[in-house]
């Protein structure tokens, strides 16, 4: 789940980095939810953009738009909490 989660940006910076290395060094391959789209574009290599449990999108972190997936984001929790006012 989300690893970072209640953590100082510090101390996530550093376990995704050490989590990063040892994903490059071959010994783990990591999955991982994670809600800080600041912090995922400089650790990912691979993007799965799941909403209302449907894959959305599916690839590599350096074709990503960032800004354009964030205002996604944010457009789909403002039409949310619309329809729950």
């Amino acid at each position: 789940d989300e690893p970072t989660s209640s953590q100082d940006i510090g101390y996530s910076e550093f376990l995704l980095a050490r989590l990063a290395n040892w994903a490059r060094e071959g010994q783990m391959t990591i999955i991982m939810a994670n809600h800080q789209l600041e912090l995922a574009s400089r650790h990912v290599t691979r993007l799965l953009h799941l909403q209302n449990g449907q894959l959305m999108d599916d690839q590599p972190a350096s074709e990503i738009d960032w800004a354009a997936l964030r205002q996604s984001l944010i457009d789909a929790e403002q039409k949310a909490e619309a329809e729950w006012t």
